[in-house]
């Protein structure tokens, strides 16, 4: 599970959130999203490392523009690290 090879500690509620309500629900159309500082991204990073672990073919990330750089920034590291 990626909740044990992530480089960060999640809370009881993100892992909640992932592995008993996003998960289960294939495919997941929904927009994450929650109160400022609850952890959207260490949600969607768990999220996306266990789709990648089922081989995601696809994987549409949409941020608002005072976002996108944060992940043009990240990309690289987090796409070599996911794939651990």
């Amino acid at each position: 599970m990626a909740v044990h090879t992530s480089n960060v500690g999640p809370l009881p509620h993100q892992i909640t959130a992932v592995y008993e309500s996003m998960l289960p629900r294939q495919p997941l159309r929904f927009i994450l999203a929650d109160d400022p500082d609850a952890g959207k991204t260490i949600m969607a990073g768990l999220y996306i490392r266990e789709l990648m672990r089922a081989d995601a073919r696809r994987i549409v990330i949409v941020a608002a523009r005072r976002e996108s750089s944060f992940f043009k920034q990240n990309q690289a590291a987090t796409t070599s690290s996911a794939r651990c």
